[in-house]
């Protein structure tokens, strides 16, 4: 048997041995930053109260972010800052113990006080803001978790009142939030004295009381999608700008302290809320129709491409950076999603999961998960009722474009069957490092004489060998050729891939892989041979590789 060039063995980049998530991105590792910074690149978070901690580290995800609620408001006898003791205690802990495993604390600040007058939240809300005694009472109990922060001293977000300015918007009717009132100077708090007594007075209040005790404080404000009057969430009209109504959100947000603020510093964040429920609740307990099902083929709406324009033209229009908050927490991939309480589907957890470029492209720099509602899927076992598979049948919502498609067993007694846990965890899992191909070449011919047709031979143990010693276990893709032809017709000709160390009861003669090429054309006739194999390899073990026949 004869053959000449050219002959190559190739050993290509490392794979990846786990699974990975279209569009991946490895963040920067979850820590305690400089102050008025977010992490760069892209993160996740989960809402957390104390009791959720130890499930949250024990996950063996590094997220990046952890919220919770301060909610009770003023002058109702249990709000946040009676939780512990001394008053405002609780946001310490809170700051302190999440800051100790690696993540942000995020606070979410809620206009839940008394008096509550009014049919509704909004008109609730709007009466508390003119209401000088309660806003007193709010200024000082902001004052409060500013100084706890100061204190505690790291990197810490406050996201400032979810809904209210959306209902404010509306209430304006196209005009700023100047044209609105409030209760400021007014209220009597000396901290904000001199200040308007409008809604552009409260955001600037707020500013600045975070600008005098905790300039360590990310403050962010809020962007509700159904602010303008169209909800992009829900809606099914063609006709509608995504954009069109992004802007009229984001300029009312700039005359509320984003774009400026004659008392101080700017709103650092702006946040966004998809739903509060599980489209699967919506649709089942609430009757919705389907309504808050988003298409993620993108072909219809609702949709998640209308959504991305909405958030893209925010981030324009207000030059902040976009954090996702309270993303319900149901899938359509594990058996465990169910439709029952606290195992409703949702899709927006696995379109936001795989497609981390595209939200990143809108200006999305992190995705906060949590239940907004009791009944909803979460990533714990709040439901107490262990691994669940619905006896492995799958189920079907037809208004959520699923037929039988949450077909996955769980290993997890989480409510969302560990979806949470498993992928986040590869969207944080680093990446295999890129090295080099590795090849070896040859011109040169090559003779085997008196081949027995049994024993393999190293075609040339000098120029067709590769040695290397990979960093952490994988996955080699390894490729040989040449062209081969024989001095005998009718004789085929073998090319195999040799590899030590290898499994000999696996591999006899430690040939991983091999290829037989006709040699029927007659006498010197060349005969094109290609070899291909992925072959695993262990983390720090040298291997050798060379091509045989």
């Amino acid at each position: 048997m004869r053959g000449r060039s050219l002959v190559a063995l190739l050993l290509a980049a490392m794979l990846a041995p786990a699974l990975s998530l279209a569009a991946h991105q490895v963040p920067a590792a979850a820590a305690v930053v400089t102050p008025r910074s977010v992490p760069a690149g892209f993160g996740f978070g989960l809402a957390s109260e104390p009791t959720d901690l130890t499930w949250m580290t024990g996950s063996g995800v590094p997220w990046t972010y952890r919220y919770t609620y301060l909610a009770g408001g003023v002058n109702t006898g249990n709000g946040w800052e009676t939780w512990n003791t001394p008053a405002g205690q609780y946001a310490s802990y809170y700051m302190t113990n999440t800051a100790s495993r690696g993540y942000i604390p995020v606070f979410h600040e809620l206009l839940q006080s008394l008096p509550s007058n009014g049919a509704n939240e909004s008109d609730r809300d709007w009466n508390n803001l003119n209401n000088a005694s309660t806003m007193n009472a709010y200024y000082a109990n902001f004052a409060l978790l500013m100084q706890k922060a100061a204190a505690f001293g790291g990197q810490v977000i406050v996201h400032v009142e979810p809904d209210l300015w959306g209902y404010l918007e509306q209430r304006a009717a196209g005009g700023s939030a100047a044209s609105l009132t409030a209760s400021v100077t007014s209220s009597g708090h000396p901290d904000v004295a001199g200040i308007d007594n409008t809604v552009q007075g409260f955001a600037g209040a707020l500013l600045h009381l975070r600008d005098k005790y905790a300039p360590n404080v990310l403050l962010a404000t809020h962007a509700s999608l159904w602010a303008s009057g169209i909800d992009i969430g829900t809606n099914t009209n063609t006709s509608v700008s995504a954009s069109h109504e992004a802007d009229l959100v984001a300029a009312f947000l700039n005359s509320a302290g984003v774009a400026s603020n004659p008392w101080g510093s700017t709103f650092d964040l702006v946040f966004n809320d998809v739903a509060d429920h599980d489209a699967g609740w919506f649709e089942i307990v609430a009757h919705d129709g389907g309504a808050h099902w988003w298409d993620r083929q993108n072909l219809k709406l609702p949709n998640f491409a209308a959504w991305l324009t909405w958030m893209t033209e925010l981030r324009v229009k207000t030059a902040r950076p976009l954090i996702v908050w309270q993303v319900p927490v149901g899938n359509q991939y594990y058996l465990t999603e169910n439709n029952t309480d606290g195992h409703y589907q949702d899709n927006r957890a696995e379109y936001f999961l795989a497609n981390t470029s595209a939200l990143q492209a809108a200006g999305i720099t992190a995705v906060l998960f949590g239940a907004g509602n009791a009944g909803q899927a979460t990533y714990t076992d709040l439901k107490g009722d262990g691994i669940t598979n619905n006896n492995g049948v799958p189920t079907t919502d037809t208004l959520g474009s699923c037929s039988a498609c949450n077909t996955h067993a769980s290993t997890y007694s989480d409510d969302d069957g560990g979806y949470l846990r498993v992928f986040a965890g590869q969207f944080y899992t680093p990446a295999p490092p890129s090295i080099p191909q590795l090849t070896a070449v040859s011109t040169q011919q090559y003779r085997l004489a008196n081949s027995n047709g049994a024993t393999w031979v190293d075609i040339d143990a000098t120029n067709l060998s590769l040695t290397l010693t990979p960093t952490q276990d994988s996955l080699a893709l390894i490729t040989g050729n040449a062209d081969l032809w024989t001095a005998n017709a009718g004789l085929n000709q073998d090319l195999g891939i040799w590899i030590s160390p290898s499994n000999a009861t696996t591999y006899p003669a430690n040939i991983v892989a091999w290829k037989e090429s006709g040699g029927f054309a007659g006498t010197f006739s060349p005969n094109a041979a290609a070899v291909r194999t992925v072959f695993p390899m262990t983390n720090g073990v040298t291997y050798t590789v060379r091509l045989r026949w």
